[in-house]
Formats: structure tokens, sequence, C-alpha cells
């Protein structure tokens, strides 16, 4: 009994040892399974990272593609182009753009698997007309990505602008074609019209002449007797047409034996008139009591002094010829000489043209006082043999210590030997040197152009048309110009004005230029004043101030 006692007090120890093992064990197992659910579940959860990374990646490309088709199609916007253009997967974007490209091409064109392709499909409606239906891939999207560049633009034309463009041209063809036919049917009902009425005239002239037959045939015969008189005074008419031509060019030929004899008279009496001119106007010279007006006082290089200053009335752009200081008492017919042009002398009729030759010209430059200027040397005849100096004399036909003479101009001026009138030219120049331009004749309307009063002291004679002789085609007109220009002349004298050449006029006012005696020169200048169809072959020129002003 005691020993089952004992035993008895040893149970609940074992029991809890039992209890101890058994929950030690079941944990055991519990956290060994555990462990693996664990390290399974972060396995899964590794796979599941990987396949969202590679799935976000797959998506980043899908939604890449999907804005390349927006792009190509229209539809995308400025956000969505600048997105696609910083894409990471651009290899990726560009083989679907090489994709869509070839795709595009293949529908329109074919390929060597699926001949043919839309546009041959489409062109079949075509045939029998006179044109063929072509279509091109950059007919439908327009987008050029070069192979190795960046992506920088969207295309040039979008399928949605195609879309949109070939509607609008086919409403266009649409809206011709209905205007088109509108003009047609218009066109048809006049048409219809017009032969309606004339089917009633038709049907109206049949039943009028159902009507008179008796009067109609009067009519006709009445007709076709005039038409056999018209017919026989016609071959009258003509045949004494024939007659009169043949007496006509017998007339003819008499007519231009006696016309060459005339033109031989006048060309003969038009250089008697020159002779005569020329005889005229040299028995005085207008100039025979020219004074000089002061002298040169002091030369360094082409500077000098003159003792005239602004007591005198001296201003810049006045001009002297000057002589040499013995002139006023020799006269200045010692400083005749033949006049020159190029290296040959000048004849008038049969004698050599005389002008009076300077020493040279000379320009003031600035007045210094009272009875002093300054002056450069325009122009010397021979520097070394007769050079200007000290003491020479100065002279001005026009000009007079506190005033100056009044002048007129008519003719020709070309001062510079170029086939061009320079009148207008001439009048500033010579107003800057302080001679007064009363009036010019103007060749263009043969009129004075101001007014020449009493106080005209010079009237300048230019040069006139010269005469070819023979035939001469412009000679009419060449004879009004000459007309008009002496005219002009007796105007000038009647007024009180000395009529002067500018060979003799110009050299005296210290003027230097080079006055043209070329007869095609003179002529070139008149050309667009002779008012003919000629003229304008002979070279009609411009303004001859815009040709100075150029």
């Amino acid at each position: 009994m005691a020993k089952q006692a004992s035993g008895d007090k040893t149970a609940p120890l074992v029991i809890a040892l039992a209890f101890f093992v058994i929950t030690t064990l079941a944990l055991g197992i519990m956290y060994y399974m555990s462990f693996e659910q664990i390290a399974a579940e972060k396995n899964a959860a590794k796979e599941a990272t990987a396949s969202k990374t590679a799935s976000s990646a797959l998506l980043g490309v899908e939604q890449d593609k999907v804005l390349l088709y927006k792009i190509a199609l229209g539809t995308a916007t400025q956000e969505e182009l600048e997105k696609l253009k910083s894409s990471a997967k651009e290899g990726e974007v560009r083989k679907e753009y090489q994709a869509l490209m070839a795709e595009i091409t293949g529908r329109l064109l074919g390929t060597p698997q699926t001949p043919g392709g839309l546009v041959a499909k489409e062109g079949k409606a075509m045939v029998g007309s006179s044109k063929q239906f072509a279509l091109q891939p950059n007919d439908v999207v327009r987008w050029n990505w070069p192979e190795g560049a960046k992506l920088e633009n969207g295309p040039e034309r979008s399928i949605l602008e195609a879309v949109v463009a070939s509607y609008a041209r086919q409403q266009l063809a649409a809206n011709q074609l209905e205007t088109e036919h509108n003009e047609l049917e218009q066109s048809k009902r006049t048409f219809q019209d017009l032969a309606k009425r004339t089917q009633d005239a038709e049907a109206k002239l049949k039943e009028t002449a159902a009507k008179f037959p008796v009067e109609v045939q009067a009519v006709k015969a009445a007709a076709t007797t005039e038409v056999d008189a018209t017919r026989k005074q016609f071959t009258a008419a003509t045949n004494n047409y024939i007659n009169d031509t043949k007496a006509m060019k017998t007339k003819e030929g008499i007519l231009e034996v006696e016309r060459d004899e005339i033109r031989g008279k006048i060309d003969a009496l038009q250089k008697q008139l020159v002779k005569l001119d020329a005889l005229i106007e040299a028995r005085e010279d207008p100039f025979a009591y020219d004074r000089p007006h002061g002298k040169i006082l002091f030369r360094k290089g082409n500077v000098i002094t003159i003792n005239l200053g602004s007591r005198d009335n001296v201003r810049p752009g006045l001009t002297f010829s000057v002589q040499p200081q013995d002139v006023p008492e020799r006269g200045l017919q010692t400083r005749m000489r033949p006049r020159i042009v190029n290296g040959r002398p000048v004849f008038e009729g049969d004698k050599p043209s005389m002008e009076v030759v300077p020493k040279g010209t000379i320009e003031v430059t600035e007045v210094l006082g009272p009875e002093v200027s300054q002056a450069r040397i325009t122009s010397q005849t021979d520097a070394v043999r007769e050079g200007i100096m000290i003491g020479d004399v100065l002279y001005n036909a026009v000009w007079h210590r506190g005033t100056s003479d009044h002048v007129a101009l008519f003719g020709l001026f070309d001062i510079d030997s170029d086939g061009i009138d320079d009148i207008k030219v001439v009048i500033k120049d010579l107003s800057k040197m302080g001679v007064i331009v009363d009036a010019y004749y103007d060749l263009s309307t043969k009129k004075w152009v101001g007014k020449l009063t009493e106080h005209t002291d010079f009237a300048i004679e230019g040069a006139y048309p010269v005469y070819r002789g023979g035939s001469d085609s412009l000679q009419a007109a060449k004879n009004a110009i000459d007309d008009a220009l002496h005219d002009a002349k007796k105007v000038a004298r009647e007024r009180g004005a000395r009529v002067v050449k500018t060979r003799d006029f110009f050299p005296r006012v210290g003027y230097s230029v080079r006055l043209t005696t070329d007869p095609d020169l003179i002529n070139r200048g008149y050309a667009r004043y002779l008012q003919t169809p000629q003229a304008a072959g002979e070279g009609a020129t411009a303004d001859p101030a815009d040709k100075k002003n150029n």
C-alpha cells in the first residue's frame, strides 16, 4: 500500500514530462513548418516583384507604342509627343515605327507575298479614264525618322490630316462636278430653246415662202441682175486700175528722177545757207568790248589769290577765264586761234573756225575780304609754255562788279560728247557761276521756258540738227526743228539779246566743257525731239538732268 502510494505521487510528474515533450515536439514541428512557409512566401514575393517589374517595363513599351500610333493617327497632344521623344525604349519604338510604315506601304502597294494592294484595287474603278489612280505612303502619313537619329518631330502629315484633306478634295471635286453639271444643264436648256426658235423660224419661213412664191422669185431675179451688173462694174474697174497702175509706174520713174534733182538742189541750198549764217555771224564780235575785271595777286600750286571780293559781289563758284596781262593793250583778237577738235582744225565753209583761247580757267572757292578772294585753277591750256602766273588778268563776259548779265539758251548742248542734250545741266552750272538764265528753248514743246526781257544780254546758240543729204528719212522732222530754232533766234534778237555761239561764250566765262561737233552725236541728241518712229532707232535717251544726277 505504501509502495502504491509512492507510485501514485510520480504519475503527475510523468504526465507533465510527457506533456512537455509532446508540446516541445509540436512547437518544433510548427516552427519548422512556419519557417518553410515564410521562405516560400519570400520566394513568391520575389517572383511577384520580378513579374511586376517585367510587366511594368512591358506596359511602358506598350504605352509608348500606343503614343506612336496616336501621333501617327494625329490625335496625340504636344505633351504626348514630348513624352515619346524622351522614351527610354527608343529602340522598341523605332521597331514599331518601321513596322507601321512597312505595313502601310504593304497595304497600299502590296508585298511579294500579297501582290496588288489597296491602290491597285481602287484603281480598277478608273479603268478606261485618261487618269491613273496613284497614291504613295507619304500621302497617307508623312513622317520621316532618319535611321540613327533621335526622334525630333511628329509627322508632317498625320493619317487624320490625310483623311480630312482627301475628303476636302473629294468634296471640292463634287462641288465642281455639280457646278459643271448645272452649267451643262443650263447650256442644254439654252440649246433646246435656240433649236425650238430655229425650228419655229424655219416653219415660218417655209410658210412665208409657200404663200409668196412669186414675190420670192422676183426678188431672186432682181438680186441676180444686180449681182451681174456689179460683177461687170468690178471687172471694168479692175481693168482701169491695171491700166492706171502701169501709167503710174511710168510716171513714178519720171518723178523719181525729178525728186533726186530737187534733193540735190536742197542740199546745195542748205550748205549755202550754213555758209551765209557763218559769214553773217562773223561780221560782229559780241565780245569786242570785253574788259578785264581783276587780276591774280598770288599763286601757290593750284591755289591763287585775286583782287576781287565781297565788295564786288563775288561768291564761291564764280568762274573766270585767264588771259596774259598785256591782253588789255593788245586786244583779245591776239588770242584768236584755229579751233581744234580731235586733233584737227574745224572749218566753217572754206575758212577755219576761230576762237579765243585763254591761258586757263579758275573758280572762286572762298571770299576772304572786300577786295580779296581765293580760287583754284580748273584748267590750263599749256601749263609748261604759258602757265597761269601773278599779274594775269581775269575775264567773264557776263559778270560785272556787283552784278551779273542775263542770258538765254537755245539749241542742243552736249557738253560731254555722249550724244545727250545737257541743257538743264548747263543752266544749273551757269547759275552756280553767278550767270542769270532768263529763259531756255524747250525742244520737246518748241516753246520758250521762262521769259526773254530787255535785261537779257546774250542768247547762247547751241548745235542744230545735221542734215545727211540725199534721202535722209528724218529730213522733214529736222526741218521743223531747224525752223523752230531760227524762229527762237529771231525772237531773241527782237528782244535786244546778242546771239553768241557756245564756243565764244563758254571760254570767256571760264566754263570749261567738251562740246561735241560730231554729227552723229548731235543727231543722236536730237533723236528724242524728232517725234518720228525712226527717231527711236537713232538712240532716244533719258532726261539729261536724270543722267547727271545718276
